[in-house]
């Protein structure tokens, strides 16, 4: 008798579990948006991103695709500096990390705790989950240095990207 009202649940049970897997439908916990290389950009990335700006005041009709625009910038750049071995020191890291910590802490009127209780984790905990992100940025920043540290803009090179490429405009804008 036991043997068979167990047998019984089981099949009952069975048969729930399957009839509410089927009818909830999946949710979306994030999504990679874009990839360079081996870096990944992920949806929670630029929404989050895109409410820092607006929270900001930064109003821009297409501002979610420009903070993706500066994502992909951030990681070609990254990727570039992996490539010709751009090195990152820790104490560099360190120190921007440090300076960030400082910047937050002055918007919570230099109260650690409401910091903490904001973020529901420890100045520690923060800076951690901040390292890899800012280690990232900092060599793009390098990379991106290297990259334009050689350029100089004139006003005749602004003047000729700037011109309609008629001959005669070119021809002027050079004998002056």
């Amino acid at each position: 008798m036991r043997i068979t009202i167990i047998i019984c649940f089981l099949y009952f049970f069975s048969f729930t579990t399957t009839a509410f897997a089927q009818t909830t439908q999946p949710i979306l916990i994030d999504k990679i948006v874009a990839k360079v290389c081996k870096h990944i950009i992920l949806k929670s990335r630029i929404d989050a991103e895109t409410q820092a700006a607006l929270a900001q005041g930064i109003k821009e009709p297409e501002l979610e695709c420009a903070v993706l625009e500066q994502a992909l910038l951030e990681k070609i750049f990254v990727t570039q500096a992996e490539i010709d071995s751009v090195e990152v020191g820790e104490a560099e890291v360190e120190h921007e990390l440090d300076q960030r910590m400082n910047y937050f802490i002055s918007a919570f009127n230099n109260d650690i705790t409401q910091l903490e209780a904001y973020y529901g984790k420890s100045i520690a905990e923060i800076k951690n989950d901040l390292r890899e992100k800012t280690r990232d940025l900092l060599a793009a920043q390098r990379m991106q240095g290297q990259v334009t540290g050689n350029t100089a803009i004139t006003p005749l090179k602004c003047a000729i990207f700037t011109t309609p490429c008629h001959p005669t405009v070119f021809h002027t804008l050079t004998r002056r």
